[in-house]
């Protein structure tokens, strides 16, 4: 290679090495608790706030599981300042039940 060569693509080279490490030290992505307002999500779980609960000054928590496809229900309340255990589902089970509900009502639309 010719020092011209070498010059331009060292340049090049360092241009995008300084670009990407400002790119990341300046400009970062949100985080994905902060990309939605009431909900966050990390990499196994997702969290639904900000709905209100069955009793006054309660406040109910959906955690969603996507590895093993469960549903978790929490309320917390206010004054007691304390979380309680309300259910928890099989989402995978539910959402072949609506599968297959779905299928019958096709197959009889297309009878008709």
């Amino acid at each position: 290679m010719s020092g011209r060569t070498q010059f331009w693509l060292g340049s090049v080279m360092l241009a995008l090495a300084v670009g990407l490490l400002l790119g990341t030290s300046l400009l970062t992505r949100p985080t994905y608790a902060q990309e939605s307002r009431g909900e966050g999500r990390s990499g196994r779980y997702a969290l639904v706030t900000g709905i209100a609960g069955a009793a006054t000054n309660t406040q109910s928590l959906y955690i969603v599981d996507d590895i093993n496809q469960i549903l978790f229900v929490f309320e917390y309340h206010a004054r007691a300042n304390r979380f309680t255990f309300r259910a928890a589902s099989d989402i995978q089970r539910y959402a072949g039940e609506l599968v297959e509900q779905r299928a019958k009502r096709q197959r009889a639309e297309r009878n008709r």
